[in-house]
């Protein structure tokens, strides 16, 4: 049976972003602080805590990427890269098939 390896992407807070990696019930972690966008950390952190871990992004079982509050827009881009890797791996997404979009909650509008 294949080792569960969970990728987590949390980009739920503005000025950091969290890329896990959950090896058989055991979290590795790199929290990147944020001074671009989210978008162009994301993939360069996956890539770099795979590599540590002396991992192929084939490697990982499952997906998950927590959008229930925090940065409408970093909880869009993380799951958009989420479920393109999840599509691409034919893997689940937050326990989904990489096809499934959840709902993204969205908060009050800051600017009413």
């Amino acid at each position: 049976m294949k080792n569960k390896r969970e990728l987590i992407i949390d980009a739920r807070n503005k000025e950091m972003t969290k890329i896990s990696l959950v090896i058989d019930g055991k979290k590795h972690e790199k929290n990147i602080s944020i001074v671009v966008a989210h978008s162009e950390v994301i993939l360069p952190t996956i890539e770099a805590l795979l590599r540590e871990w002396k991992m192929d992004v084939s490697g990982i079982t499952s997906i998950s990427v927590p959008v229930d509050k925090g940065s409408f827009t970093g909880r869009r881009v993380a799951l958009a890269i989420g479920i393109m890797l999840g599509k691409l791996l034919s893997v689940q997404v937050n326990g989904h098939d990489a096809h499934y979009v959840p709902d993204i909650p969205y908060e009050a509008d800051k600017w009413k």
